[in-house]
């Protein structure tokens, strides 16, 4: 009797491994079109003024696993630092030909809702692209300064 006891409390187990595989496949398989791998994210400057931005990469567990300032030169691009299983991307622009910009700020919206805001000026008579009309966009898959 011991025996049979073992065996079906191994099979018991055995059974619940299976369902928590089958779970954590589907939980995978669900999740998979929100969380890149190390999936570059360019950010793309067609302005003829460099543009420095400040910037967060959020992983899926909603916390910041990259941050930093990055200068995007002028009418080029950089890929952004980003880290695995990053989801979420936010952007303030803090310089713009030497010009500081107004209030701004830019995200996917997956981790950090704030809604998107001030991503578009003129430069002034003093920046290296003086009264430059600008705007710029972010995508899941880049971020563009015109």
């Amino acid at each position: 009797m011991g025996g049979s006891y073992i065996w079906l409390n191994f099979k018991t187990i055995t059974m619940k491994t299976k369902f928590n595989l089958v779970v954590l496949l589907i939980v995978l398989l669900t999740c998979s079109h929100t969380i890149n791998a190390q999936t570059p994210y360019p950010l793309y400057n067609n302005a003829p003024c460099d543009v420095t931005i400040v910037y967060e990469v959020w992983d899926s567990m909603c916390s910041v696993c990259q941050w930093g300032q990055i200068t995007v030169p002028a009418n080029s691009s950089v890929n952004l630092p980003v880290c695995n299983g990053w989801i979420e991307v936010c952007i303030n622009i803090v310089d713009i030909g030497g010009d500081i910009p107004p209030s701004n700020h830019t995200t996917l919206g997956n981790c950090h809702l704030i809604t998107p805001y001030g991503q578009t000026g003129t430069t002034s008579t003093t920046a290296s692209c003086p009264g430059y009309s600008w705007s710029a966009s972010q995508g899941t898959s880049s971020w563009t300064f015109n």
